[in-house]
């Protein structure tokens, strides 16, 4: 379902920047936001997986099928459970 993606989307956004998303545009026009400094230690494919399945037009947004099949499924960061990342000196 569509808005289970868009979920998916928010909850790892979160778990990963600690904020809710940000959006720039309007209407379907409308764009994930990544602030450099918050995601400077994430991998493009992160980010990618992130936008597309919170892509405000659902015609276009990724299925959680198509994340099965691989398709940015790797997340590589430097957040850790305890919320503070490496570069901030957390373990």
């Amino acid at each position: 379902v569509a808005a289970d993606c868009w979920s998916v989307g928010a909850v790892l956004y979160v778990m990963l920047a600690g904020r809710f998303p940000e959006f720039r545009g309007t209407g379907v026009q409308q764009e994930l936001f990544f602030n450099e400094e918050l995601w400077a230690g994430y991998s493009e494919e992160s980010k990618d997986l992130i936008a597309s399945l919170m892509t405000v037009d659902v015609s276009t947004r990724l299925s959680i099928r198509q994340v099965g099949n691989g398709n940015g499924t790797e997340l590589v960061g430097t957040a850790s459970c305890g919320g503070r990342s490496e570069r901030d000196g957390g373990s």
